[in-house]
């Protein structure tokens, strides 16, 4: 018996130590966001999630660094609607706001791995100027006495393509979380 104790000594001395060093976390962190605007509106999107499809790295050869492959890119609308807009005597331009993270070094092609070395850039449909994250991108202006149907229905036509950071990238998944909120000038 005075044999078991002095082997298993050991082993509970070390699992007396390890318990005493996890400890729970002692707080916890949240990101909280909001938007005082003079009108508000509700912000749609035709989709939740936009597949631009499995392209090899030659596509991206083909088109050059920081430049959109043709093949991937795909369309998308956002929409405003219950708009309640502040009446006054002025026009007003009610934008959307880009936001996500973008690859290091760049701040118009979005991904969540900003070391990954390709992501999405986004244009509006048939334009070919890209977006910065932070951009306010234009969808309608108010009358000059606004009314809520200056911005209800009123629909902001989008497009997304793939794209690297150099002519050639590497290879794998990517995943863009970007965010659309409404601003009111």
């Amino acid at each position: 018996m005075r044999k078991s104790l002095f082997t298993l000594a050991p082993a509970a001395l070390l699992l007396m130590s390890v318990a005493g060093i996890s400890n729970a976390a002692d707080n916890a962190v949240i990101t909280v966001q909001g938007n005082i605007q003079a009108a508000t509106c509700d912000v749609t999107s035709s989709t939740s999630l936009l597949d631009l499809g499995t392209h090899k790295p030659a596509a991206f050869t083909a088109a050059g660094a920081k430049t959109p492959v043709p093949a991937s890119t795909k369309g998308f609308t956002l929409h405003l609607s219950n708009c309640d807009v502040a009446t006054d005597t002025v026009a007003h331009t009610a934008s959307l706001i880009i936001d996500g993270n973008t690859l290091f070094g760049n701040n118009n092609i979005f991904s969540d791995d900003a070391t990954g070395g390709y992501g999405v850039m986004f244009n509006k449909a048939s334009e070919t100027t890209y977006f910065d994250a932070g951009t306010e991108i234009e969808v309608a202006k108010t009358s000059d006495t606004p009314a809520p149907g200056d911005l209800n229905g009123k629909i902001l036509s989008m497009e997304a393509s793939l794209a690297g950071l150099t002519a050639t990238p590497g290879t794998g998944r990517m995943k863009a979380p970007v965010s659309f909120q409404f601003a009111y000038n």
